[in-house]
């Protein structure tokens, strides 16, 4: 037996399947990922030395006839090349999005276990599908939208090196910047824009750009005033070690993807989260209210945000920082990768 991991395209779908991996393998159990061919699933991958199979896959919502066929075409050279890589005694479990759907159907036609995790506070598109199929699904949130099947709360799974992370004792007002495995135009913007302000503040920051907006953010920064050699301000195309930037950090200012949102909490630091406004069914929204229902920060929408509201909600959590150190010390995280591991029947 194998167990297959289906997802990917975005890093939102594809580290929560990184954790179930990490889970797997302390069980001795053969782990393949099947995932998109965007690129970021490869160089994620490669870096772990996960086996993983590239699909050529696209979205078929919200294209057009002509795209919607290539994506069908696709989607069907993708299915019986995924009926090679599953067998009957196979277990599978899809991560979400349209680089899953091939594996369910491969899963459906292999008659191999299937397995769901919704990862967003709204069941996606594929997941709603396939949810029939599944012998259970599991959840991030206890009040997912939408959700369908056999369903079992567990969570979103982190990896083992983030679960860990402490409580920050003495703040040093270290500002980490995340806009997503592909950067965000908008918090870039507004994060160099607010700069000049947060430096007069005492904030150090470190700022994840996304590799195609790197060169355009740090013009803007330049444009603001700002001294990039002064050692205030470290600006990256993509962060790898994701463990060390957040033990850094003090406060973050993120999207509302649930992997980021559940890390974020995991690492018990404090954040502002600014969901993408077009994300399917609004979920980044609800992702993000989730979060600031528990009190853990703020949730600042896309069509509201601006420098001003930025920089008083990160003021507004230094000053506050000892009332979120204790909300974070009594908060319990669940063992997702744990719970999912034992909810497919491997022990």
């Amino acid at each position: 037996m194998k167990v297959i991991l289906a997802g990917g395209g975005t890093g939102g779908h594809l580290y929560p399947g990184i954790a179930v991996a990490e889970e797997l393998l302390k069980k001795n159990v053969e782990v393949l990922f099947l995932v998109s061919d965007r690129g970021i699933d490869r160089k994620i991958l490669s870096s772990l030395q996960y086996n993983f199979v590239e699909q050529h896959v696209t979205a078929l919502k919200g294209k057009g006839v002509t795209d919607k066929i290539k994506s069908l075409f696709n989607l069907m050279k993708s299915i019986f090349e995924s009926m090679k890589l599953i067998n009957k005694g196979d277990k599978v479990l899809l991560l979400g999005g349209f680089a899953a759907a091939s594996a369910g159907f491969a899963a459906v036609f292999r008659r191999a276990d299937m397995y769901i995790h919704e990862q967003n506070s709204v069941m996606g598109f594929t997941n709603k599908f396939f949810a029939r199929f599944a012998e259970k699904v599991f959840l991030s949130f206890e009040d997912t939208q939408k959700s369908r099947g056999n369903t079992e709360v567990t969570g979103n799974p982190v990896r083992n090196d983030i679960k860990n992370i402490k409580v920050k004792k003495h703040i040093e007002k270290n500002l980490l910047v995340l806009g997503g495995s592909q950067g965000s135009r908008l918090i870039n913007n507004l994060v160099a824009d607010s700069f000049i302000m947060l430096q007069n503040k005492g904030v150090t920051l470190m700022h994840q750009t996304g590799e195609k907006l790197f060169e355009e953010t740090k013009k803007r920064y330049v444009s603001n005033g700002a001294n990039l050699e002064n050692g205030k301000l470290s600006i990256v195309k993509y962060i790898n070690d994701m463990k060390n930037a957040l033990e850094w950090s003090d406060v973050i200012i993120a999207r509302a993807g649930s992997g980021t949102v559940f890390e974020i909490m995991s690492a018990k630091r404090p954040a502002v989260l600014i969901p993408l406004g077009i994300a399917a069914d609004n979920h980044q929204y609800f992702n993000a209210l989730y979060f600031k229902n528990r009190g853990f920060g703020f949730l600042l929408p896309e069509d509201s945000v601006d420098t001003k509201s930025l920089t008083e909600c990160i003021n507004n959590i230094f000053s506050n920082y000892d009332s979120y150190r204790k909300k974070f010390e009594s908060f319990k995280s669940r063992n997702a990768a744990k719970l999912i591991t034992e909810n497919m029947g491997i022990r």
